[in-house]
């Protein structure tokens, strides 16, 4: 581990590292931090980033690492869309940030069991500026009866939700038991094949029902048919080819909810993603041949795998 590479975002150089000791793809820098996670970020934006936003930079590294640890996402910052997500984070209220940092307790443990938490490094996990902070915003919560942890002289807190605190998840999220999945697509049948044989199949193979409006028998108006199924689903897996509409809707309304959401696009139509989404660590594909179809279908299966089971 060469210790004289520094992390863009904290600025530490402990246990950092970037791709193959920086040797750049194009303009992109592939960083691994135990604080803020995995993420690209590109040399215009590190400069933005170091010589406007230095308060801000914790902001950022929360991003990066929610994102890495709750879906293995790798989340690109770039100089053109970074700035909007420090506007929107900048008005997480409290009561969010708690929520975020229970959640991740849950995904780290069954009830009753206790994970390590580190403060000094996973204090973006809270959206706080640094580990003092980190230190008293989980004081509060076991305060708050929500978590329990022995507080002692070690860096590592062993912390275990409480009852009243694993009930406070569960209102967050009631679909961990549900074996839905919402698929938002485009339905042009130029692709049935790839929805027959890559993502349905997918879904299938692991053991979950996918939910496609264009196959979904119902009375009711179609919009109210969408949230209600979105509303039942374990997780989403939002396809971004032709770029529709719907699609940003479905992908932004589960994401709100806290549903996780799998994206993926055709190869060709990658470079049309909206600047609000491209950063997102999507699953690109092509219709080529029945291989490449299958493909996909693997490494969707994978994705399921590592993010949701």
């Amino acid at each position: 581990m060469d210790e004289s590479i520094k992390c863009p975002l904290c600025e530490q150089n402990e246990g950092v590292a970037n791709n193959e000791s920086g040797r750049r793809k194009g303009l992109i820098i592939h960083y691994s931090c135990p604080r803020c996670g995995e993420y690209n970020i590109d040399d215009v934006t590190d400069t933005v980033i170091s010589n406007n936003f230095k308060d801000d930079k914790y902001l950022l590294s929360g991003l990066t690492r929610e994102s890495f640890a709750n879906d293995n996402n790798i989340i690109t910052l770039e100089a053109y869309h970074f700035q909007t997500e420090i506007t929107r984070l900048k008005n997480l209220n409290l009561k969010i940030k708690e929520d975020k940092f229970l959640k991740y307790i849950t995904q780290k443990t069954s009830h009753g069991e206790e994970t390590p938490i580190s403060i000094k490094n996973d204090y973006p996990l809270a959206y706080v500026k640094d580990s003092k902070a980190f230190y008293n915003f989980i004081c509060e919560l076991k305060k708050d009866g929500l978590l329990n942890f022995t507080d002692s002289k070690n860096e590592t807190k062993n912390i275990r939700l409480t009852r009243e605190g694993q009930n406070s998840i569960d209102i967050l999220t009631p679909n961990m038991k549900s074996r839905q999945v919402f698929i938002a697509r485009w339905f042009n049948k130029q692709y049935a094949k790839v929805w027959e044989n890559g993502i349905s199949q997918a879904v299938k193979e692991m053991d979950y029902e996918p939910r496609d409006m264009s196959e979904i028998q119902h009375n009711e108006k179609i919009c109210e048919k969408i949230i209600e199924e979105i509303k039942a689903a374990r997780f989403m897996i939002a396809d971004f080819t032709g770029q529709r509409g719907g699609v940003y809707f479905e992908a932004g309304y589960a994401k709100s909810l806290g549903i996780p959401v799998i994206w993926c696009c055709h190869d060709d139509d990658k470079k049309n993603l909206h600047f609000d989404t491209n950063h997102y660590n999507h699953i690109f594909w092509n219709d080529s041949s029945d291989e490449s179809i299958n493909n996909f279908k693997e490494e969707l299966k994978k994705r399921i795998k590592e993010t949701i089971t």
